[in-house]
């Protein structure tokens, strides 16, 4: 955590510093199907005020282990790829978790929701293609007061882009 301290007054203020241990965090992220998502980057956004975030990312088994702050946060897992080898869609995902003071908490499997292609075509008012134009789609967490990008992508010269969304 992070705390701003000014001893700017006559006289200097004096200020105790406490530092809280952080949490070693583990757990393993998976497909809807059960399919260990390899090298998927998480992100752990402290949902408090202070708005901390970190980062880490699965190894070959889908498994991950981060160092947190006690406090709430939102875990956001980008697979780091739309479809699996087996054909399945794979889309950015989030779920809230609650980390405790205690010295390790193993959050299990992180499953992720299924997930759809969409398609269309970005085009102006006058009907004409916008190429190259890069689209992100946001789910709005408003118990959070946080909108969290679950889809990008980028249209092609014709203005078609397919991304995977997660499903509701």
């Amino acid at each position: 955590r992070a705390a701003v301290l000014d001893f700017s007054g006559d006289p200097p203020t004096h200020a105790t510093i406490s530092l809280v241990e952080q949490t070693s965090v583990r757990g393993r992220v998976a497909s809807a199907d059960g399919t260990p998502l390899a090298f998927a980057a998480l992100t752990f956004e402290a949902t408090d005020d202070l708005r901390v975030s970190r980062t880490a990312e699965t190894d070959a088994q889908g498994r991950f282990d981060v160092h947190l702050d006690p406090g709430p946060y939102a875990a956001i897992v980008d697979p780091n790829a739309d479809m699996l080898d087996g054909g399945e869609a794979v889309p950015i995902d989030w779920r809230t978790i609650d980390i405790t003071d205690e010295t390790s908490v193993d959050l299990g499997t992180i499953t992720l929701r299924p997930g759809f292609v969409a398609r269309g075509r970005l085009v102006g008012a006058s009907k004409e293609p916008i190429g190259n134009a890069r689209l992100e789609f946001f789910e709005d967490v408003a118990a959070l007061d946080i909108a969290i990008a679950v889809g990008r992508t980028t249209t092609d010269a014709s203005g078609a882009y397919a991304l995977v969304l997660p499903t509701r």
